[in-house]
């Protein structure tokens, strides 16, 4: 039985990415998709999925913005990963939010 090329890939991205600081500065955009699609699809090559958000969307910001239902239309997505990618995205913003309310209070101390 042939080796399979891709054992073992999911490690070396979490290595690549301890010995980068725990940044994803060098990484590529669907690398570190894919790095979040770990996280929703166990035992899967999340490399193809994360090349199709990316291309169907555009960026990083549109796929983590766009509607569930359209989410779960690429392949290996299902709807609960749809709404996990979806979710993240509003607490990306709300995060966004919070830092800039807590900046605008400093600045009026």
């Amino acid at each position: 039985m042939p080796e399979n090329p891709n054992a073992g890939h999911r490690a070396r991205m979490m290595a690549r990415f301890e010995m980068e600081g725990m940044s994803l500065v060098n990484f590529h955009t669907h690398e570190a998709l894919e790095m979040f699609l770990f996280l929703l699809i166990p035992r899967v090559n999340t490399n193809h999925t994360a090349h199709l958000l990316i291309d169907r969307f555009g960026s990083l910001y549109n796929v983590f913005h766009a509607q569930p239902e359209e989410l779960a239309e690429i392949r290996g997505i299902s709807v609960k990963s749809a709404e996990a990618i979806n979710l993240f995205g509003a607490i990306f913003d709300h995060a966004g939010e919070s830092e800039l309310m807590s900046s605008a209070e400093n600045i009026q101390k």
